[in-house]
């Protein structure tokens, strides 16, 4: 049986699967309101959990080296493949390969 994470610990978990991400990046992975997000991530750093930190813009943060953050996989921590698309983009490789245009095939 798995323990349900708190959002406070799903966020730890999404700063260090996500270094140096902003607020609004958190409230979108995890699907919560900016407020809420920026609530938590502040209680994080106060706590020591994560460390904040100004970019010229905005407050990034960054998961603290000792931080105690659950060893777990978020769902948006999953990439999502669309197979139809990956087909697609190969095709469109091979038809530039073909025709030598193979720089633009690898790109």
């Amino acid at each position: 049986m798995t323990k349900q994470l708190t959002q406070k610990e799903q966020v730890a978990v999404f700063v260090r699967y996500r270094p140096n991400c902003a607020v609004g990046d958190v409230s979108d992975a995890l699907d919560m309101a900016g407020a809420t997000a920026g609530k938590l991530l502040r209680e994080l750093s106060d706590e020591g959990v994560i460390i904040r930190t100004r970019n010229s813009v905005q407050f990034v943060y960054t998961a603290a080296p000792d931080a105690d953050i659950p060893d777990v996989i978020l769902p948006c921590m999953i990439l999502k493949s669309d197979p139809a698309r990956i087909m697609a983009a190969e095709q469109k490789a091979k038809a530039l390969a073909d025709k030598g245009l193979w720089r633009r095939a690898a790109g």
